[in-house]
């Protein structure tokens, strides 16, 4: 949208309902799409959530970002946990944010915050007869700071 908004010479803020209709309006004419302005809003603001999950990921310890191949790169052990964690970081395993720049550009720099919206709480069980046991603990309340999250872990009771 920022592309068509910059071939028509127009700048875009929230405030101009003109400007981003008219954005909307280029788009739908070129790609023959029926996008509405609440389409559009929602769909902005699930690519400023992937930017903010995305650079939550790659300043945890552990974790690289080569930009240069558009890899986030981290042991398997690393992986493990922030799967087990965050299941929706899960899809920058093999492949990064395509259009992380682009992203960067548009949202600016990510939070330290932790971006997800509940706080989770793994404890795994001692107990023999139950090995895989798992409880999460919601806590809406809490926002954890990314130095939380990565704090000690003995990671040799998960596997």
């Amino acid at each position: 949208m920022a592309k068509y908004a910059q071939e028509a010479n127009i700048t875009l803020n929230r405030c101009n309902v003109a400007a981003i209709q008219s954005s909307i309006d280029s788009i739908n004419r070129k790609y023959g799409t029926r996008f509405t302005q609440k389409d559009t809003i929602n769909f902005c603001k699930r690519l400023q959530h992937q930017h903010f999950v995305f650079g939550f990921v790659i300043i945890l310890l552990h974790v690289e970002y080569n930009e240069e191949h558009n890899r986030v790169l981290a042991d398997p052990f690393v992986w493990h946990y922030i799967t087990l964690k965050y299941p929706i970081a899960e899809a920058y395993m093999l492949c990064a944010e395509p259009d992380w720049i682009e992203l960067h550009f548009i949202f600016g720099n990510p939070s330290p915050a932790d971006v997800f919206a509940e706080s989770e709480m793994i404890q795994i069980s001692n107990d023999p007869s139950n090995q895989r046991q798992a409880t999460m603990n919601i806590n809406s309340h809490c926002s954890m700071q990314a130095s939380h999250v990565v704090g000690s872990l003995d990671l040799s009771s998960i596997f």
